[in-house]
């Protein structure tokens, strides 16, 4: 199986790219025009399908129909301006703000009637293909409400989606505090990685939410985790979500494979508890990848979706970086990454719960 990739060492890129914004119609929930600009004002957008918005300020009534926004809202202290939510908010306890509003987004579809009588003056999709994507508009004209792409689950366009955010909702400091945190980060694991060569990075599989053998190829908001943190994607050249085979799958022979999933986070008091062992065994156990690296050595790791992509994607870079690089990453701590990142999208949130599985030495 070749030499192994421990004690190696790599390199990262920073992603950056479109943004997100809003528009208006009627409104609805608290405002602090203060911060929001004044009646009459206005600014052009791009949003994340490339389309040119005049937006009219203040915005006061939001409604998201995927779950990334509400971490950019909770961040700038704006959850009273939200009026309509996605099911995922429901019961979160990082949300407590939005337990009151209703839902007008599932994971399949919008509720039309219900997002019209929330009144916002902007609603928040993701770009196709996206959960809370919408195909056609003509739904949202005839309420006169305007839909505005966003795409808050890739790291290539956290940034300029963030600080887009910032300049419309009158929050441009503390955007660009959230980018430093993203950047310290960043660089921190890139300088660290930087001399490692190509052919000396851990190849390493990304096993998607949807189940076994499920991908992202290099065109997928699902690559970018990996390089960020100095591996090599084995499905970079593989297009959209795919699943492969088995038998690929053992030609490839990753070092690690990690499964993104399950139901560790907050309310998983012991990781053991929930379904990330049997995740894991399902990897361990598959027909054909028995003697890959990754399953022969056991170097497969279960990892939330909220630290695998959405804005929270920062915190599984460290957790990646220290799977990856363990000697290079001694001094690292996820733990203390994902509290700092509580700190500031979710002020006064302690860090509890379990969120990787197995948990590192």
């Amino acid at each position: 199986m070749g030499m192994s990739w421990r004690g190696r060492h790599g390199a990262i890129g920073i992603g950056a790219v479109l943004l997100a914004a809003l528009a208006g119609c009627g409104s609805s929930a608290a405002t602090d025009d203060a911060a929001q600009g004044a009646d009459g004002d206005s600014v052009e957008v791009t949003d994340a399908a490339g389309r040119q918005v005049s937006v009219d300020l203040p915005v006061d009534g939001v409604a998201i129909l995927d779950r990334g926004p509400a971490e950019i809202l909770s961040a700038f202290g704006m959850m009273d301006h939200l009026v309509g939510i996605h099911e995922s908010l429901e019961g979160d306890p990082l949300y407590p703000e939005a337990q009151d509003r209703p839902v007008v987004a599932t994971w399949s579809e919008v509720n039309f009637e219900a997002l019209a009588m929330t009144e916002p003056d902007v609603v928040l999709t993701s770009v196709e293909g996206g959960h809370g994507a919408i195909t056609d508009d003509e739904h949202l004209r005839s309420f006169d409400i305007v839909d505005i792409k966003t795409n808050l689950r890739d790291p290539r366009t956290m940034s300029e989606e963030i600080l887009n955010l910032g300049t419309l909702f009158g929050q441009e400091d503390k955007a660009q505090e959230l980018v430093d945190f993203y950047t310290e980060y960043e660089t921190l694991i890139g300088d660290r990685i930087a001399d490692v060569p190509e052919d000396q990075r851990p190849k390493v599989f990304l096993q998607t939410h949807p189940g076994l053998l499920h991908t992202g190829g290099g065109d997928s908001a699902w690559h970018q985790q990996i390089p960020l943190a100095g591996g090599v994607n084995i499905s970079e050249d593989l297009t959209g979500l795919v699943q492969v085979d088995a038998e690929w799958l053992a030609g490839q022979d990753p070092d690690i494979i990690i499964v993104e999933g399950g139901t560790l986070g907050f309310t998983a008091a012991d990781a053991a508890d929930t379904d990330a062992p049997a995740l894991r065994e399902e990897v361990l156990n598959a027909g054909g990848i028995k003697d890959t690296t990754a399953v022969a050595e056991g170097d497969v790791y279960v990892l939330p979706i909220d630290l695998i992509s959405r804005p929270g994607y920062i915190v599984g870079e460290a957790y990646l970086a220290k799977i990856f690089y363990p000697d290079l990453f001694e001094d690292l701590d996820p733990e203390q990454v994902h509290q700092e990142y509580l700190d500031l999208f979710h002020p006064g949130t302690e860090r509890t719960g379990a969120w990787i599985y197995p948990e590192l030495p």
